[in-house]
């Protein structure tokens, strides 16, 4: 922050050359793939881990993590990497038990990208926690792994229906206390959560979008994307997960690519 002479007050913030919606859009328009190997997702996942745990340690929610509130850095290589943006919709949250994620407010639904958006956000949920966040983080390192957005509803219902033909199927007892929630509970019955999620039933499409992914790494995705916010992992937890030690192993801050101008 830096003051003028008179009463102007100036933010001046790091210039990042690139957000990662465009990376990811302009290489898989041309290469059907991910721009970045599967070390270099760990470090960006890793790093985004860690900017959420130390939010969600202040009690703040960023309530809009997506691809283009992801900046990256192409310059000094010692400094080269992922930041996190627009606190527009920040908020602190009030402290109260939540399952692993810790904090939870009564707050509006109409948060977070519709991409990005968690299902009991889509379901009209006016309780929540860091688990949003959580669910976004999950969106993001499923796009970073792919070269593209796992769910890109039309719409609410589209965006419900879509997550289910990717995860499967609602499993009674899997997720109660989605039955009280307000779209649910409008609608005068249980279909759109226990309907036909459509095809692949059983597993969903996550077992063909990632059927590379396994172990540790099949484990965080799904810890990341699980239905009952209560359950989802926290970002601290994300964060220690094994499959950032695994081989192939994170790459160096100072070895993550380099983007010139993106067209």
């Amino acid at each position: 922050m830096a003051v003028g002479k008179g009463e102007g007050v100036f933010l001046i913030f790091e210039y990042c050359q690139h957000d990662l919606s465009q990376i990811l859009a302009s290489h898989y328009s041309k290469h059907s793939r991910s721009a970045f190997t599967l070390p270099q997702v760990k470090r960006l996942v890793h790093s985004l881990l860690l900017a959420l745990d130390a939010l969600h340690s202040n009690n703040i929610l960023h309530r809009d993590i997506k691809m283009s509130n992801l900046l990256y850095s192409s310059g000094d290589p010692s400094n080269r990497g992922l930041r996190l943006c627009d606190f527009g919709l920040a908020r602190r949250a009030c402290l109260r038990a939540f399952g692993r994620t810790g904090i939870q407010s009564e707050m509006t639904p109409n948060v977070v990208s519709l991409w990005y958006r968690p299902p009991e956000l889509l379901l009209g949920s006016l309780v929540y926690g860091s688990a949003i966040d959580v669910w976004g983080a999950g969106c993001v390192m499923g796009a970073l792994l792919s070269g593209k957005e796992l769910f890109r509803g039309a719409s609410e219902v589209d965006q419900f229906a879509r997550i289910k033909r990717f995860k499967g199927a609602i499993i009674k007892g899997e997720w109660n206390d989605a039955e009280s929630l307000p779209s649910v509970i409008s609608t005068g019955g249980l279909e759109i959560l226990y309907g036909p999620p459509g095809k692949n039933q059983s597993g969903g499409d996550v077992d063909i979008e990632f059927h590379k992914l396994r172990g540790a790494g099949r484990d965080l995705l799904e810890g990341l994307l699980k239905w009952d916010p209560k359950r989802r992992v926290s970002a601290k937890e994300a964060s220690e997960s094994r499959w950032f030690g695994e081989d192939p192993k994170m790459t160096d801050q100072e070895r993550m690519p380099f983007f010139s101008k993106i067209n």
